[in-house]
């Protein structure tokens, strides 16, 4: 793997590190398991009810 393509990465990582460290610290009591349905119904495009977004 070339040194260029390594740096990216290595930004890009951070980068979605930086975005999930967030998310967390803005809703501390979901959990990554947590967090993934509403991901997914974000994702798709459909609605998802409160106790989605506070489990």
């Amino acid at each position: 793997m070339s040194d260029d393509r390594r740096h990216r990465i290595r930004a890009f990582a951070k980068k979605l590190d930086a975005r999930r460290n967030a998310r967390q610290f803005a809703h501390p009591t979901r959990t990554m398991t947590g967090m993934r349905p509403v991901v997914v119904k974000v994702r798709r495009g459909q609605a998802f009810a409160q106790m989605d977004s506070i489990r």
